[in-house]
């Protein structure tokens, strides 16, 4: 998708951090945005390029995200598989940034996507394993720049990582109330939450939600619904629930909206814990 950039001449010059001033930061995703807020504690605040009202996967950079790029000492992203339109941008107006893709990081756990095994499912912040993986990478890219406070990132990365190892028992302590783990999902977005936690995904409606699901695909979904096996139908919020009521027919099956942005969360270093712990708590609240 093309990306507009309303430049004006040497409006964006890239001039790098003055001596004392904090590094200028900017992630992708409110997920990611979390994880490096954790991180620089109050070296500094990241900005944040697409929100949660946003489609990560579809958007065009406003002047102001524009500017916030072309500035910027340093970039987290989740990677090209999220977001192809940004890495267009990243090459035009912040070449002179260092760039980190998370998902190429070294031992990241990444999945296929369940109906495509040669692609490469990008929501791999849904695995809080990832995160922890990922921490001290973040803190160790920001400390090149700013070797001084070195010991300042890799403390902040250590605690977040004992908050998210503090966090994955209660997630399994909320997923265990649940009477059923065999579920349905719109959009293939869930299978590192899944796999990490052992939920079972029965089946999946898209593999992208800019995509139609084909009639086969429809068939398989709905034949699914009537077998009595599943209590719930995950939707993004947002779906228009009239459209899709048909493919739920008289199953019995509850279509219920799963948040996977966040959209009702505070942004900040707590964003990724408190979301990790909601989608557990909404999938056990509809299984019961």
């Amino acid at each position: 998708m093309r990306v507009v950039f309303f430049l004006i001449t040497g409006l964006f010059l890239w001039a790098g951090p003055a001596m004392g001033e904090p590094l200028r930061v900017v992630t992708d995703i409110p997920a990611v945005h979390s994880l490096v807020s954790g991180v620089m504690g109050n070296l500094g605040e990241p900005a944040l390029l697409i929100q949660t009202s946003d489609d990560p996967h579809h958007m065009q950079l406003r002047p102001s995200q524009a500017r916030n790029l072309a500035r910027a000492d340093i970039v987290f992203w989740v990677g090209p598989k999220l977001t192809p339109w940004l890495g267009h941008a990243l090459d035009s107006l912040a070449g002179k940034s260092e760039v980190t893709s998370l998902l190429s990081i070294p031992e990241t756990h990444l999945r296929p996507n369940r109906n495509n095994p040669t692609a490469i499912d990008p929501h791999a912040w849904l695995d809080p394993e990832n995160a922890i993986i990922w921490l001290p990478v973040i803190a160790e890219n920001l400390a090149k720049l700013d070797p001084d406070n070195r010991q300042v990132y890799l403390a902040n990365a250590e605690r977040v990582k004992e908050q998210i190892n503090q966090l994955l028992p209660r997630v399994n302590a909320i997923l265990a109330t649940s009477k059923t783990r065999d579920f349905v999902f719109y959009h293939d977005a869930y299978g590192y939450f899944s796999n990490r936690f052992s939920l079972q995904i029965a089946g999946v409606l898209v593999d992208n939600d800019a995509v139609e699901p084909g009639a086969a695909r429809l068939s398989e979904i709905q034949a699914l619904l009537k077998s009595g096996s599943i209590a719930c139908f995950f939707i993004e919020p947002g779906k228009d629930i009239a459209r899709l009521q048909p493919i739920v027919g008289n199953s019995g099956v509850t279509l219920v909206p799963l948040d996977l942005t966040g959209a009702k969360i505070d942004i900040g270093p707590t964003f990724y814990e408190t979301l990790i712990e909601q989608i557990s708590t909404e999938i056990a609240s509809c299984s019961n």
